[in-house]
């Protein structure tokens, strides 16, 4: 990880996928299937019961977590807010051990909520996009075809 800091959202993405032994592209049930393979879990992702809320959230219950999210906007707003939830789960901010949903207001969560957007939006950012020009000069690149499988899986195609 050359050149990316680790103490910014960029580098703390780059530093999760190259945990998990992740490479771009990759959608977010990708990358949950490999935090599922790493850390012995299971995390399912359904779209939120009743469509009327555009954000997501996280219920966890021993080693099974249930990410439920708005499906009703872009594919890149769904990747987004099921990225925000992983990287929560990632992150430490809720366990089986915990209450079952941890929300937004409660003391400290401001700041966690900031830091694990930030987070998120930068894994959205290198699972579709991969490494910046100058991180990609010292990578082998990606084949292009790569790219349309993964916009095919994500469109269920």
């Amino acid at each position: 990880m050359q050149g990316i800091p680790l103490l910014t959202p960029q580098g703390l993405a780059r530093s999760m996928c190259d945990d998990l032994d992740l490479a771009p592209p990759f959608s977010a049930r990708l990358f949950a299937d490999a935090v599922e393979r790493r850390y012995d879990l299971r995390i399912a992702m359904e779209p939120w019961p009743s469509g009327e809320y555009t954000t997501g959230w996280c219920n966890a219950r021993d080693s099974a977590y249930t990410i439920y999210y708005y499906a009703g906007g872009s594919v890149v707003q769904r990747e987004r807010i099921q990225f925000h939830e992983l990287c929560h789960i990632l992150m430490g901010h809720l366990s089986g051990r915990q209450p079952p949903v941890v929300m937004r207001g409660e003391s400290g969560s401001d700041d966690r909520e900031k830091t694990v957007e930030q987070v998120a939006q930068a894994l959205v950012a290198y699972s579709m996009l991969g490494d910046s020009p100058a991180e990609r000069r010292t990578r082998e690149s990606v084949p292009l075809s790569a790219y349309g499988q993964f916009i095919d899986s994500l469109l269920d195609r």
